[in-house]
Order: C-alpha cells, then sequence, then structure tokens
C-alpha cells in the first residue's frame, strides 16, 4: 500500500511511500513535518523521512491493526 504526499497549493505529488503489505489506517507528521509516521493493518508503523521518502524504522510487534498515530512534541 502506498502513502502519498502532495504540496496543497499545487496539487503535485511530492512524495511516494510504499512499504505497507496492508491498509494504511492512521498517519501523522512530526512536529517539525521532517518525519512522517503511518500505521497499517499489517500490524506495523513505518516512520518516513518527509523529503527523501526513505523508511527510517519500521516498528513491528504489534498484536493488532493500527488505526491511530501520533507524536509527542517532546
Amino acid at each position: 500500500m502506498t502513502v502519498w504526499i502532495w504540496d496543497a497549493a499545487t496539487g503535485a505529488t511530492l512524495q511516494t511511500l510504499e512499504g505497507h503489505s496492508d491498509w494504511i489506517k492512521a498517519v501523522a507528521f512530526s512536529p517539525d513535518g521532517k518525519q512522517l509516521a503511518s500505521g497499517s493493518y499489517d500490524m506495523t508503523v513505518r516512520i518516513w523521512d518527509a523529503a527523501s521518502g526513505a523508511t527510517l524504522q519500521t516498528l513491528e510487534g504489534h498484536s493488532d491493526w493500527i488505526k491511530a498515530i501520533a507524536f509527542s512534541p517532546d
């Protein structure tokens, strides 16, 4: 499954983030906007570099679908 990041002003696609194997149900930007987290029905959370689209980390071990996600400001 795929997460797209668009430029809200132009509608242009800025990044295409691929890696989850099931529906993505939650997405959040870090407070500084440099990272994006996505949570999926594949029971993983992926942390992405918003500028490059690179996967920084995949968090596994959840026992159920990821339906909500958030960053703490600290």
